[in-house]
Parts: structure tokens; sequence; C-alpha cells
């Protein structure tokens, strides 16, 4: 009978050990599982991140390029324009000149700028006047919700 009892305790530490291993093996491999299913997300996810970059580079530089050719597109019209209004105001300015005199024209030309910076003046106080009356409708609505 004592025979019994030590032989049933020597096979239920030896069962003990195996299974102590067991679970530390199932941890180590879980631990180790863990890991690598880290790993790989993580350079997955750098890859992403790294692809990401090279796109948005790539459109970066279309982008700028198009938007440079645009740019010197609308420079070169707008240089055209500018000469051709400029030819058809030059020929305009000698027909008068040599049609009403210079002093006539030079009395004109400045009739005509001051009549431009009265309407921009114009302009700038009806705007100025404008966001003073939102400005005060807006502080009386504060008030009136405080």
């Amino acid at each position: 009978a004592l025979m019994n009892k030590k032989a049933m305790q020597s096979f239920h530490s030896r069962l003990e050990s195996c299974l102590d291993k067991f679970d530390q093996h199932t941890q180590e491999t879980r631990e180790q599982l863990y890991k690598r299913v880290e790993e790989e997300t993580s350079s997955a996810i750098e890859a992403m991140e790294e692809e990401v970059a090279s796109i948005q580079k790539e459109v970066g530089f279309k982008y700028r390029a198009e938007e440079a050719a645009a740019r010197e597109e609308v420079m070169a019209k707008a240089m055209s324009s500018l000469e051709l209004q400029f030819e058809d105001k030059e020929r305009e300015l000698i027909r008068r000149l040599e049609a009403e005199g210079p002093d006539v024209i030079a009395r004109q030309i400045a009739h005509e700028e001051m009549q431009k910076t009265i309407k921009s003046t114009e302009v700038r106080i009806q705007e100025e006047h404008r966001k003073n009356l939102e400005q005060g409708a807006l502080s009386r609505l504060k008030e009136r919700e405080a």
C-alpha cells in the first residue's frame, strides 16, 4: 500500500511537471505567434505607408508640372492679350492726338483716370459700409443670444 502511495505521488509530480512544461511551451508558442503576427502586421503597414508616400510624391510631381504648364499658358495668353490691347490703345491715342491735339487728350485722359478713381473709391466705401452693417447685425445677434 505504501509503495502504491509513493508511486502515485511520483506519477502525479511527473504529470504535473509534464503539464507545466506543456503550459510553458504553449505560452512560449503563443508569444512567438503574437510576435510574428505583430512583426508581419507592422511590416505590412510600413510597406503600405511607403507605397502611399511614393504615390503622393508621384502625384505631387505630376501636379506641380501641370500647374507650372498651366501657369505659363495663362501668362502667355495674358501677355498676348495685353500686347493686342496696347497696340489698339496706342493706335487710338495716335488717331486722337492727330484729330484733337495733345491738350484736349491730356485733359480727357486725366478726367477718365479721375472717374476710375472715384468709381473704385465708391466701390470700396460701399464694401466697407456693407461690412460695417454685417458686423453690427452680428454683434446685435450676439447680444440677443447672451
